[in-house]
């Protein structure tokens, strides 16, 4: 089952592009934002988390970022700590296709991913973290409705400095307000 924005699809995580996500996970530019950080992995470590992504629990889901331009798949999203009981979950997103970066793919695939976890998964609430270095990443996540909780301070070392944690979430009504 895949799900359409205006700029992407979702579709299922899919075998056949392994080593384009190996290409992005050994990147220090694309990994520079993201909670594994810059640290080297090997095929075997991106295959592990492949093999998870498959077996997508009521935890966690998954998606590949295609492009409807061309059909490539240029990221991963997806929700992770899916909590029934309180209705959350955490949001994860990556945009390993540098050439697509600033483009609205990530505001789009935000969007589709919130779509999908308010109406299929009845969530009210979705949150994620970005680092304060992220400005391109922060300002996608404004566009698609976030709102800055907090802060969780020196929460991520990266390039020898500690960095912010910035916290951010929407809920369901102000989806459904902005979402119109």
């Amino acid at each position: 089952m895949s799900r359409r924005g205006e700029l992407i699809e979702l579709r299922p995580v899919d075998r056949t592009n392994l080593e384009t996500y190996l290409t992005w996970v050994s990147d220090p530019e694309v990994t520079a934002t993201l909670a594994i950080g810059a640290r080297p992995l090997t095929r075997e470590n991106e295959q592990e988390f492949f093999d998870r992504a498959t077996r997508s629990t009521a935890t966690d889901v998954f998606w590949a970022i295609h492009s409807l331009d061309d059909g490539a798949v240029i990221g991963q999203t997806g929700l992770h700590r899916i909590d029934p009981s309180n209705r959350s979950a955490s949001l994860g997103i990556v945009i390993g296709d540098k050439q697509r970066w600033g483009k609205g793919y990530g505001t789009d695939a935000v969007r589709v991913l919130c779509d999908y976890g308010f109406a299929e998964l009845n969530l009210y609430r979705i949150e994620l973290e970005v680092l304060e270095h992220n400005e391109r990443g922060y300002r996608a996540y404004l566009k698609a409705g976030f709102t800055e909780e907090g802060r969780r301070r020196h929460a991520w070392y990266r390039n020898g400095a500690y960095q912010d944690s910035v916290v951010m979430s929407v809920l369901r009504p102000e989806w459904e307000v902005a979402s119109g």
